[in-house]
């Protein structure tokens, strides 16, 4: 397994993962343009990330973040999102990801 930055081809097996592992609520409509936002837009990489897990050349698994900056040299961030594909479980993805 492999953890890699996302590309805007990611996108549809991203939200396909979303879909099949989270319970998102009707609201949560906005997660493909929000994801789009941070794949897309250059000044959004300093402020955002999106990793995917790559197993056997698909997607195993997506995790999705903020990062901020609190003076010259101080940082912090937070996860916003942490989907693995149901087929991917138990592998340890999410901990990788995580890590």
């Amino acid at each position: 397994m492999t953890i890699r930055t996302a590309a805007p081809g990611d996108l549809p097996s991203i939200q396909q993962i979303c879909t099949q592992a989270l319970n998102l609520e009707p609201d949560a409509s906005e997660l493909p343009a929000t994801l789009q936002a941070a794949l897309l837009d250059a000044g959004a990489a300093e402020r955002r990330f999106c990793l995917v897990a790559m197993a056997d050349d698909d997607i195993a698994g997506v995790c999705y973040g903020s990062l901020g900056r609190h003076g010259a040299d101080q940082r912090d961030g937070h996860v916003d999102l942490l989907a693995v594909r149901p087929g991917a479980l138990p592998r340890g993805t999410g901990r990788r990801l995580l890590a």
